[in-house]
């Protein structure tokens, strides 16, 4: 049986400081890297996050506009105010700097995957064999992640990952 890393992380959604337009006739416009399970492009199937955060803003009385972007591209424009809302994102101390963080709506365990036929043996990262992982640019992984015996390869989305 492989064994994995358990990581667990609270989903916030990530405001920006500065109020658009948009905000005061409650439209708000948000931006969500694809996610699966948690946010599709499928407007039919977008995901169980997605639904719950647009019951959180309908609840609120406000209309939650959200486009499915390359997660870079979707911090960038709630950096510069482009939009309104990250839909999930990990709080971290550098991203405090310039977004607000709401109380987390949703919690994860992070694990690490690979195939049946290569487990990985995971325990730390101060583990002497070298094992390769993919990541997706511009996530949070928190500080601890770099090692000598790991290989990152960083990736445009989680789907990449796969």
């Amino acid at each position: 049986m492989v064994q994995r890393k358990r990581k667990y992380s609270s989903l916030c959604l990530v405001l920006t400081l500065t109020l658009s337009p948009s905000a005061s006739s409650l439209i708000v416009r948000g931006v969500q890297d694809e996610w699966p399970p948690y946010f599709h492009k499928d407007t039919m199937n977008k995901g169980k996050l997605h639904r719950q955060v647009d019951e959180i803003f309908c609840a609120a009385q406000m209309e939650l506009a959200v486009e499915i972007l390359p997660w870079n591209r979707a911090y960038k424009m709630a950096k510069s105010g482009e939009v309104d809302v990250i839909l999930g994102a990990w709080k971290t101390s550098q991203r405090e700097k310039d977004f607000y963080f709401s109380e987390p709506y949703y919690t994860n365990q992070i694990k690490l995957i690979s195939l049946q036929s290569s487990p990985v043996q995971y325990k730390d990262l101060q583990q002497e064999r070298s094992i390769s992982i993919a990541v997706v640019s511009g996530y949070a992984y928190g500080r601890n992640i770099s090692n000598k015996h790991v290989n990152f390869f960083q990736t445009k989305s989680a789907n990449e990952n796969i």
